[in-house]
């Protein structure tokens, strides 16, 4: 026995959610985010936190190092999805030291040609600590 309330969305003004500016739904509705991508210079991949929560990144070598910049104020959390591209040469990924992973076992991405895996980090603390899960080998 589930009790119910029904809510009517409603909208409210907003001056910014990550980002993006106008009306938020509220009452079951979202909120979409724009997807960024993300591009290696020198094997860096730099991650502007302030731009959002969702990139791309497809690299054309290996990535040697991750930074992220622009992490969320104390109090404050964030979990950001990168889904990882594949090159037809297998591409590795440095972590960031801050990663902290399940068992204790860093992540490996996918090795296939075109293989697309999707890697969360979290973090609670300003980016002290960012916990760290990897989902592969989507089709």
């Amino acid at each position: 026995d589930y009790n119910t309330q029904w809510v009517t969305p409603t909208s409210a003004p907003v001056s910014s959610v990550n980002g993006l500016t106008g009306a938020v739904v509220l009452g079951g509705e979202h909120i979409a985010e724009p997807v960024n991508v993300l591009t290696p210079a020198a094997g860096v991949v730099t991650i502007d936190c302030a731009l959002g929560d969702y990139f791309t990144l497809a690299p054309t070598a290996n990535v040697t190092s991750m930074v992220l910049t622009n992490l969320p104020a104390a109090g404050k959390a964030q979990t950001i999805m990168i889904e990882f591209t594949q090159d037809t040469t297998p591409r590795t990924v440095a972590w960031p030291v801050a990663a902290k992973w399940a068992g204790g076992v860093a992540g490996a991405v996918s090795t296939g040609s075109g293989a697309k895996d999707v890697i969360a980090f979290t973090t609670f603390d300003q980016g002290t600590t960012l916990r760290a899960t990897i989902a592969k080998a989507f089709a």
